[in-house]
C-alpha cells in the first residue's frame, strides 16, 4: 500500500494530471486500494493493479529524456544530417546489422582460436 502511495505522489509531482485525476488524494486512494485488496495482506496483484490504473484513467506516455547533445550542443542535437543518424541508429535495421556483426565476430574468434 505504501508502495502505491508513493507512486501516486511520484505520479503528481512529476506527470501533468488531468483535474479528475488531481482530485484524489490519498483517502480515495486508501478506499480504492482497500477494496481491491480483498485478502487484506496489504497487496494487489498486476490485474488488480492494471484495475486500479485503469479506475484512475492514467495513461502512461513514452517522454523523451533530454540527452548529452540536448544539452551541451542543442544546434547539432537538432540538425537534420544528426537527426536521420539518430533515426538510423534507433532502427531495427541497425540493430539487426549490429547483431550480424557481433555474431560474424564471434564466428572469427572462435576460428581463429582453434587453428
Amino acid at each position: 500500500r505504501s508502495e502505491l502511495r508513493k507512486l501516486l505522489s511520484y505520479l503528481s509531482r512529476y506527470k501533468r494530471l488531468s483535474p479528475q485525476q488531481a482530485a484524489w488524494n490519498h483517502e480515495d486512494f486508501a478506499l480504492a486500494f482497500a477494496m481491491l485488496d480483498r485478502d487484506g495482506d496489504d497487496k494487489i496483484s498486476p490485474e488488480n493493479f492494471m484495475l486500479l490504473v485503469a479506475f484512475m484513467h492514467l495513461t502512461f506516455e513514452k517522454v523523451e529524456n533530454e540527452t548529452f547533445l540536448d544539452r551541451r550542443f542543442p544546434s547539432l542535437a537538432k540538425s537534420p544530417c544528426f537527426l536521420r543518424f539518430r533515426i538510423f541508429v534507433l532502427s531495427d535495421t541497425f540493430q539487426y546489422g549490429m547483431l550480424g556483426v557481433l555474431f560474424l565476430m564471434a564466428i572469427f574468434t572462435v576460428a581463429e582460436s582453434i587453428h
